[in-house]
């Protein structure tokens, strides 16, 4: 621990109580050092903590991970997930054992909602990453359940200091800003300083390194891993209620910037995350009574931004009535203006408002772009009566919605026609995807009266590689548009999409 305690800034530590790795996880983070983790030497050292095992069993066979028939065996689980994933998510179980031995020493520190933080954090920064495809998903998990590891070094090392932040953190995590108000220094510079005394590979000390850079604006070098995991500790923040609008904000102003997310998807992502975080909780047992009814969280939070916006633009002796009321009228008109009346999906507004975002970050990741139309609509009108028509239109806005991801964006464009933005796709993926709608729709029956319907979709899709400009996103939506008046003219009932090179 001497290189840690030289690395830190001058205050008073007490070293035996810092909290150190065990000897099978020291072992596992040397493998982690390599380019492919070796498995054999991987599965011979999880053999000697059964504990871990156990652990490892466990989680490789909850709905994150599981693939079909149960894994009964370490060997299986480790084929299964692979060596970089059972690794990290080794070290994930030791880190977890590890803080829960420093509980014993320190009781002001508040351990519950540290735990409900990271496991949320940890969630965030996972799906982060997969969405931007330059970092490994189970990387960014490892490093969200320990960016915060420098608030348990200082709470169990050093609580006499600490005490200060905790304090004005009222009962609360402190922030990065009370503990540099507090301390002079945050618990990310502790925490890179404990990271790298544990031989941690560089790209977790580096994020939290420059998560800080991020926050003091002092950034040098690529910023996408520390964004990651502060977009992910914003949204942590937002979810378990510690700071709702000041956080989503926050998360907002790192998914713009850094991440290339607009406003829509990252609130997609957010709701999205719900039943990962209860499986990852399982996992890990953590307990409480947490609340899991994230679009309502961020609903608030959203209500909160609202607030405050409006807040600024009234006097100062208005009533506090008048703000709430108000807040309520334009979150009212919000919903009215960008949402389609019939079936409850964003309308053409919203997707003009979202490709704006989209095409305003400029980001250079691809984005699809399937336009749903159903199959002789007008004769189901003209035979059934327009109520029936609209019936049809409920059920297919209802089934897109549940049948595509919940970050990508599913609207009604007009008449008989839906959108789908689909982020992060290749053309076979978009293929994929539009075939599986194509033919679930078509398999699919409404029920309308006591007649049952069945209906068809033509599709057409548009992927481009990146988006420059306002141009490329207009230019894609019109080869969607060309594509699917193709579908149309060979027969109906089919897919039709290319790769736009705009």
């Amino acid at each position: 621990m001497t290189a840690l305690l030289s690395a830190l800034p001058p205050l008073q530590l007490a070293p035996e109580k810092l909290p150190s790795l065990p000897a099978v996880a020291l072992q596992i983070v040397d493998l982690c050092r390599q380019p492919d983790v070796p498995i054999p030497k991987l599965q011979s050292l999880l053999a000697q903590d059964p504990a871990l095992s156990a652990r490892v069993l466990r989680a490789a066979n909850s709905p994150s991970y599981a693939r079909g028939q149960e894994v009964k065996t370490l060997s299986r689980a480790l084929v299964l997930l692979g060596g970089k994933t059972t690794s990290v998510m080794a070290l994930s179980f030791s880190l977890k054992a590890t803080v829960d031995k420093s509980r014993q020493n320190q009781n002001a520190f508040p351990w519950d909602e540290y735990w409900r933080h990271s496991i949320v954090a940890a969630v965030s920064c996972r799906s982060l990453a997969r969405i931007q495809r330059l970092w490994n998903p189970e990387e960014a998990f490892f490093c969200g359940l320990l960016s915060r590891i420098g608030q348990i070094a200082l709470a169990t090392a050093a609580p006499d200091t600490y005490q200060y932040a905790l304090k004005a953190a009222d009962g609360k995590l402190p922030t990065s800003t009370i503990e540099r108000d507090s301390l002079g220094f945050s618990q990310q510079e502790v925490g890179a300083s404990l990271l790298r005394s544990w031989g941690l590979p560089d790209i977790y000390t580096k994020a939290l390194e420059m998560w800080q850079s991020l926050e003091t604006g002092e950034v040098e070098g690529d910023p996408l891993q520390g964004a990651i995991v502060g977009c992910g500790d914003e949204i942590a923040k937002v979810l378990t209620h510690a700071d709702g609008a000041a956080s989503l904000q926050r998360a907002q102003q790192y998914a713009h910037d850094h991440l290339g997310l607009t406003n829509g998807e990252l609130h997609r992502i957010i709701v999205a995350l719900e039943t990962e975080v209860q499986d990852a909780e399982e996992i890990f047992q953590i307990g409480g009574k947490n609340e899991y009814d994230f679009a309502k969280i961020l609903e608030s939070a959203r209500q909160q931004l609202i607030e405050v916006s409006l807040r600024a633009t009234v006097e100062l002796d208005q009533a506090v009535g008048q703000v709430r009321e108000l807040s309520e009228r334009q979150g009212f008109l919000e919903n009215a203006a960008y949402q389609d009346e019939l079936t409850r999906l964003p309308n053409r507004r919203s997707l003009e408002r979202e490709l704006g975002e989209i095409a305003a970050i400029k980001r250079e990741r691809p984005l699809s772009i399937l336009l749903v139309d159903v199959d002789h609509f007008k004769a189901i009108n003209d035979s059934m009566g327009h109520r029936a028509g609209d019936v049809v239109l409920q059920h297919l806005g209802q089934f897109l919605t549940k049948s595509m991801r919940r970050s990508d964006f599913v609207g009604r464009y007009g008449g008989e026609e839906f959108v789908v933005l689909v982020p992060n796709a290749s053309l076979q993926e978009l293929e994929l995807i539009a075939e599986r709608v194509r033919r679930t729709v078509e398999n699919g029956i409404i029920r309308i009266g006591e007649t049952d319907v069945k209906i068809t979709v033509s599709i057409g899709g548009a992927r481009i590689a990146a988006v420059k400009q306002l141009e490329s996103v207009e230019d894609l939506m019109n080869s969607a548009d060309k594509y699917l008046y193709e579908a149309k003219k060979s027969g109906r009932n089919r897919c039709i999409c290319r790769a736009f090179n705009g």
